[in-house]
């Protein structure tokens, strides 16, 4: 499952227009999932998948019951035979009215279980196609996981960048005041300007990062972003250790798995269903026919049966065999698909086990960074009082302390998002979702890395 990029449309103006009487937006991503789960058009396309394979279920088991026939007519005849001029002394021929009515009705009893295999293929269909709707809820839940995510980080780091500047553009006047006073030089002035150049750099980035996030979460939920999002967290022990044992789990419940092992199901069947039909075909049979006309023409007819039909048919041309042929090979690729599939999602967790264990790591040590950098920026206020140290040199401490703090938050939703990664990559993303609350952390309220007491305290 890859989560793509798509550029922020120019029309945003105009969509928004068209969703400006959508209701209240979700300000969870449980929410958010929860909406894009109803109004997706994947979803609905999936549905639409599951009722025709239900229907063709249904038109399969029909073989098994028996079929009625029923006809009638009537009006007038002519008739010039053997019949009508040895009963006709005048002109060897004769007219009548006519009508004729009969009813039938043939019941399958023998088929070479054609109709049985074929009704578990089309069963195996069903079913496949049931979990591929589950399977379309996990790649919509994981799609709109991430681009809540990224809508979120976005926020808190233009928020912090903005207090941030304001911050340096201050340092920065401090610094032009020395400079006319000459307490400083000119380098520091543009060595200050170059840290607020660069904070411009990163507000623009942020800027483009948010509106594709925007764009991104438009697309699965169908409407924009709220301006509140919660910081969501998931409980200690849903993600297994290994990726080994997430492996084994998804092997066993993942739904893309299990549509293409039910689809490998239904190949085999239909191969069973092709030769099938190498076999006579028997059924029996109840019919009754009544008919009146002039006797020089037929009479009256009554007939009436109780039979037992037998029919086989082979193709001389080998048709017959070489569907047989087919089917197995479109049994082979099924099977080559299911396969592929499972390679492809042992690859996507062991992906997702790989990045989770990187940002993991990576948050502690911004975190340990953070540490160390307050007290860096602490110790520069003191030694700044006592004139050992410039203006400019508390500014990049301080602006050093900031980058820190960015860099831990957003390897924090990095680790989050390798985290839901690897749910998705089990199958169980929409299920943990709709069990887990949320952690209430607006983006005025980004989570702190003051608060993780213990690396802090391993930094110390």
């Amino acid at each position: 499952m890859r989560f793509k990029l798509y550029p922020f449309s120019r029309n945003l103006a105009i969509i928004l227009a068209c969703f400006t009487a959508l209701p209240v937006h979700a300000d969870t991503v449980n929410e958010a999932v929860m909406t894009a789960l109803k109004n997706h058009p994947q979803v609905e396309l999936a549905k639409a998948k599951l009722l025709a394979a239900q229907e063709e279920e249904s038109s399969q088991v029909s073989g098994y019951f028996p079929e009625l026939s029923m006809n009638a007519a009537g009006g007038r005849i002519y008739g010039d035979n053997a019949t009508t001029r040895g009963l006709t002394t005048t002109r060897g021929a004769a007219y009548s009215n006519y009508w004729e009515a009969g009813v039938s009705a043939s019941q399958p009893l023998f088929d070479g279980f054609e109709t049985l295999n074929r009704v578990r293929a089309a069963a195996a269909e069903r079913k496949s196609a049931n979990m591929s709707i589950m399977d379309v809820h996990e790649q919509i839940a994981y799609r709109t996981v991430q681009a809540y995510l990224n809508v979120a980080q976005s926020r808190i780091a233009l928020n912090m960048l903005a207090d941030q500047r304001a911050k340096v553009q201050d340092y920065l006047k401090r610094i032009e005041g020395n400079v006319e006073q000459g307490g400083s030089d000119e380098a520091e002035l543009q060595q200050a300007k170059d840290v607020l150049v660069i904070l411009d750099g990163f507000v623009a980035d942020y800027n483009g990062q948010k509106k594709i996030a925007e764009s991104q979460y438009l697309e699965m939920v169908g409407n924009l972003p709220p301006t509140s999002m919660k910081k969501p967290e998931l409980a200690q022990g849903i993600i297994p250790p290994s990726p080994q044992e997430a492996f084994a789990l998804a092997e066993k419940s993942h739904p893309s798995i299990q549509s293409a092992t039910l689809m490998s199901k239904a190949a085999k069947h239909q191969i069973e269903a092709e030769e099938g039909l190498l076999y006579p075909d028997f059924s029996g049979e109840l019919s009754y026919l009544q008919s009146d006309k002039k006797e020089e023409i037929g009479g009256e007819i009554e007939d009436a049966k109780a039979l037992v039909r037998m029919n086989w048919q082979f193709e001389t041309g080998g048709g017959q065999l070489a569907r047989i042929r087919k089917k197995k090979q479109e049994l082979h690729q099924a099977r080559a698909q299911e396969s592929e599939l499972t390679r492809q999602i042992q690859r996507d967790i062991g992906i997702a086990y790989a990045e989770r264990d990187t940002a993991a790591t990576r948050y502690k040590n911004n975190a340990k960074r953070y540490a160390l950098n307050k007290k860096l920026l602490e110790t520069y206020n003191v030694q700044f009082d006592g004139g050992r140290v410039s203006l400019l040199q508390l500014m990049q401490a301080d602006n050093q302390l900031f980058n820190t703090k960015l860099e831990a938050i957003l390897s924090q939703y990095r680790l989050m998002a390798a985290e839901y990664g690897i749910l998705a990559g089990m199958g169980r993303l929409k299920e943990t979702l709709m069990r887990v609350a949320s952690v209430n952390t607006t983006p005025d309220n980004p989570p702190n890395p003051e608060e993780i007491k213990a690396d802090e305290q391993q930094a110390e």
